[in-house]
C-alpha cells in the first residue's frame, strides 16, 4: 500500500510505477536486472524502497516475482530513473518482503528521520559492479558497495577490484 501520494502543489507525480511492480535496471553490458519496489514513500525525501536481486534477463519483458533467497540489498532509492521509465515496469506481484518487516511504522512515526536514501544512479553502479561490469571498490569510501549488501554472504562472485582480482 502506498503511503504519502504525491499531492502537494507544484509535486510532479508518478508516472506508470507502483508498489509492487517489478522493474529492470539495465546494466552496462545490455542487459537487465529485476527489482521490486516495496513501498513509495513520499515523506522519505520522496523515495521508494526496493529489493533488488541478481536475476538477469537478456531483453525486456515481462519479469516474474522475485523470490526472497534472491534478494541481495533492499535500500530506499531516490525515484527519477523509475519516474523517467529508465527503469521499465516490467511486472507486478505481492511485495517479497512484507511491509510488516520494513519496520515502516516507526521510521513513519519518527518522520524518517536517520533514514539513508540511496541515489538511483549509486544503485545502477552497484548492480554493474555485482557483475564485474564495473569496479567494486572505486568510490571514496572504498566499502560503499559491501554497505549496500543484505549480508558480507550476498557479495556476488564476479567482484572485481581495482587492482582487478576477483572474488571467486
Amino acid at each position: 500500500m502506498s503511503n504519502g501520494s504525491a499531492k502537494h502543489t507544484g509535486r510532479r507525480a508518478r508516472r506508470g510505477w507502483h508498489d509492487g511492480d517489478l522493474f529492470l535496471v539495465p546494466l552496462s553490458d545490455g542487459y537487465f536486472t529485476v527489482a521490486q519496489v516495496l513501498s513509495h514513500e513520499f515523506l522519505a525525501m520522496d523515495s521508494a524502497i526496493c529489493a533488488f536481486s541478481l536475476r538477469r534477463m537478456e531483453q525486456f519483458g515481462a519479469a516474474a516475482p522475485i523470490a526472497r533467497d534472491e534478494v541481495i540489498s533492499v535500500q530506499y532509492v531516490t525515484v527519477e530513473l523509475l519516474d523517467s521509465g529508465e527503469w521499465p515496469v516490467a511486472g507486478h506481484a505481492a511485495p517479497v518482503i512484507p511491509a510488516g518487516e520494513l519496520e515502516l511504522d516507526g521510521k513513519r512515526a519518527r518522520h524518517f528521520a536517520g533514514t539513508q536514501i540511496c541515489g538511483s544512479g549509486v544503485i545502477s553502479s552497484f548492480l554493474n559492479a555485482c557483475f564485474g561490469l564495473e569496479m567494486w571498490d572505486d568510490w571514496v569510501d572504498p566499502e560503499m558497495l559491501d554497505k549496500l549488501l543484505l549480508t558480507p554472504q550476498h557479495k556476488p562472485a564476479l567482484v572485481v577490484y581495482k587492482d582487478e582480482r576477483a572474488i571467486n
